[in-house]
């Protein structure tokens, strides 16, 4: 096991021990170790270590090493459990896109499925479907579009009226 993550599920498992004293133990002021805690993180296999005085075990400066042959220690060495460590946030996979861009020839745009068979209320002429890098329009002016879907022959109609 890597030496980063030995002393990651160190810390995890000092939180642990912290968790279940508030639960089912005596808790005591916040920064200090108390017997207790110090009975049970020997019980998992943590030493606990008072910086400065290596023979005793509670106190305010409380630090904790792994203890040969203890549970802990044989944990890390029966298994081969790792944590993966990112330097940054993983980047999702791009979302298809599944609108379409649809343009008629005075410039007029609607956002649609693909397939949809669009006609201009404007000039009568039909949207034709156009590929897009992103949601922005190119025409010169925009049309306020109201859509009305009816169904005619199995295939979507929408007017867009100016």
């Amino acid at each position: 096991m890597k030496d980063d993550s030995k002393e990651t599920l160190t810390t995890l498992l000092s939180l642990m021990v912290d968790l279940w004293q508030e639960c089912y133990g005596a808790p005591s002021r916040h920064g200090y170790q108390n017997k207790q805690r110090a009975e049970k993180m020997m019980c998992v296999g943590l030493q606990p270590v008072v910086k400065g005085k290596p023979r005793k075990i509670t106190g305010q400066n409380v630090t904790y090493r792994i203890i040969n042959g203890g549970c802990f220690d044989s944990f890390i060495r029966e298994t081969s459990f790792q944590i993966k460590y990112y330097s940054e946030t993983p980047k999702p996979e791009e979302a298809k896109e599944t609108r379409v861009r649809y343009t008629c020839s005075c410039y007029n745009n609607v956002w649609g499925k693909a397939g949809l068979t669009i006609i201009c209320g404007h000039c009568n002429r039909p949207y034709q479907p156009r590929q897009h890098k992103n949601a922005s329009t190119s025409a010169p002016w925009r049309a306020e579009i109201e859509l009305k879907t009816s169904v005619l022959y199995n295939t979507n109609i929408i007017y867009a009226n100016n």
